[in-house]
């Protein structure tokens, strides 16, 4: 097997390529089976959050806010993501959150994109 993991901001992804079937899974594969092997893997991975999370958390001095699992079969890839928050950033300050302060709106923007020249009115769509 071949594990790697990916940091990227608030995200990490660990991806592990190669894990192998049980004879059980295999078993059920050659009984044209694959979706119930992913829905049996899926249901482990669910099964496993809790401890996933708290290792992720463990090694990264972050709280996991969101762990999702997806298994394939052909290619054999299991990919383990984790949206994390550092946990010295206070709650009202996570984007979304009802005390986060709106982003400031500069002049002239029309709040899709566009900027008005010289404050003319920018039509909306």
């Amino acid at each position: 097997m071949k594990a790697k993991t990916y940091a990227l901001d608030d995200i990490i992804v660990v991806v592990m390529r190669g894990t192998g079937f049980t004879p059980f899974e295999q078993t059920v594969m050659d009984d044209d089976g694959a979706e119930r092997v992913i829905a049996m893997r899926h249901d482990f991975q669910r099964m496993m959050a809790d401890r996933y999370k708290a290792m992720i958390e463990e090694l990264t001095d972050r709280t996991v806010v969101a762990c999702l699992s997806q298994a394939h079969v052909e290619p054999d890839i299991t990919m383990e993501i984790f949206d994390c928050r550092d946990r010295r950033r206070p709650p009202t300050a996570i984007p979304g959150s009802r005390r986060a302060s709106p982003r400031p709106r500069r002049r002239g923007w029309d709040g899709l994109g566009r900027v008005a020249k010289h404050g003319a009115h920018v039509p909306r769509p």
